[in-house]
């Protein structure tokens, strides 16, 4: 007597029909149609394609569907989260991913459509098309956020300069943040403006740079990683633009509240600013507690590492849109190959080496420049980032002044 296998379950989620159909990628799902496959195949191209090339639209469904903010660094970067981490709260990048999540669950747009406006540098007009196409009446708020935002979303979109009544809206909002952050240093209210900056310029450059930090804490707003204090203040030391510099954020607004000012002053010019976190047991503070802030805060403002000079570097490239390549700061030059370039396409090669490596990869920013030191930053750059076909120019790129240690 035969025996009859029992049917298999259709993989696609809330599908009873039995499966007969076996996906051609893995072989280890069913489903009943080509329909269910299509179906399911925003989720399952994590399992299918493990270790292959995942286009970043799908990074974006699965955040939307798990509300859950995006981590992988293309999709940060192409659809706008890199752009509104700069806010501290965290507000714009979820309004964000919220207006994303209309548009693929609500609104059912297929995940390729949107890929497909993303390559054309069309995001905006396709979302703009969308919305339009609703009565007004049925448009909502999310529609109303993002005209308001467009910038933010596509990259290609520049604002239009300000005037007018916006312009002075704008003049006004950086004004009060000077005077909030003047008044909380312990300056007078009574200042006005162009005594405040005059005082302010007049400072030592250590507490000039405290200054520039009190301003945009009190703003609510990070630095950009093209700012000094990207670096000293040590927001560098977040993983490569993921949204993790807020939180830092938050821990130095909770500590200028507690200290005075001449107390942080004092602890940023003495290298010892983890130590001051410490005096006022700040809650919340693993960030604070890590090797890596206190080993740029044990040398801020004065000394750093040549590798935190190229992590800012790294972070500039990635939210630079205009392709500009910022200067490197010339210990990084030496220590990192850019010493050995021969022309622009073997910078650019080193570029996004070292960008696949702070993004992508578990590397360790202190491990690297313990190879680096060591005379191994060949051996160790390969061991996280693939090399070939250009491994010996990789060889001549890598070498740097320091022997190996077994020499």
């Amino acid at each position: 007597m035969a025996s009859t296998k029992p049917p298999r379950e259709c993989a696609s989620s809330g599908c009873s029909t039995p499966a007969t159909k076996r996906c051609a990628g893995c072989r280890n799902l069913w489903y009943c149609s080509e329909p269910c496959q299509k179906k399911h195949w925003p989720s399952h191209i994590f399992e299918c394609q493990l270790g292959k090339p995942i286009s970043p639209v799908y990074y974006l469904l699965r955040a939307c569907r798990e509300d859950a903010l995006p981590m992988e660094p293309s999709t940060r970067k192409l659809y706008g989260f890199d752009r509104a981490g700069r806010d501290v709260s965290g507000e714009t990048q979820r309004e964000l991913l919220a207006l994303y999540a209309d548009i693929l669950i609500t609104k059912n747009i297929a995940p390729k459509v949107v890929k497909t406006w993303s390559d054309g540098r069309l995001l905006a007009d396709g979302i703009t098309g969308v919305y339009e196409a609703l009565r007004p009446a049925d448009r909502g708020a999310l529609y109303a956020w993002f005209q308001k935002n467009q910038c933010i979303i596509n990259p290609s979109t520049v604002p239009a300069p300000l005037s007018g009544g916006a312009l002075e809206d704008a003049h006004a909002w950086n004004s009060n943040r000077i005077r909030n952050a003047w008044v909380l240093t312990g300056g007078s209210p009574a200042d006005d403006l162009g005594t405040i900056v005059r005082r302010i310029r007049a400072a030592p450059p250590h507490v000039r740079a405290c200054h520039s930090l009190y301003k945009q804490i009190v703003g609510k707003m990070c630095p950009n990683p093209d700012m000094d204090d990207w670096l000293t203040f040590a927001f560098v030391v977040s993983p490569c633009l993921r949204g993790r510099e807020g939180e830092l954020c938050v821990l130095y607004d909770r500590l200028i509240r507690k200290c005075s000012f001449d107390e942080f002053c004092a602890a940023y010019q003495a290298s010892k600013m983890f130590l001051l976190f410490a005096v006022y047991d700040i809650p919340d503070a693993a960030i604070i507690r890590c090797d890596r802030y206190r080993d740029v805060m044990a040398g801020s403002p004065y000394h750093f590492k040549s590798v935190w000079w190229l992590k800012q570097y790294v972070d500039i490239l990635h939210c630079s849109a205009s392709g500009t390549r910022p200067k490197l700061h010339q210990s990084a030059v030496v220590d990192y190959g850019y010493a050995n370039c021969r022309n622009e396409g073997e910078r650019k090669l080193l570029d996004d080496t070292y960008k696949r490596l702070f993004t992508d990869t578990e590397a360790e920013p202190m491990y690297l420049h313990r190879a680096c030191m060591e005379g191994r930053l060949f051996q160790y750059v390969g061991e996280h980032v693939k090399l070939k076909p250009w491994t010996d120019k990789f060889k001549r790129l890598l070498k740097n002044p320091y022997p190996p240690v077994d020499a």
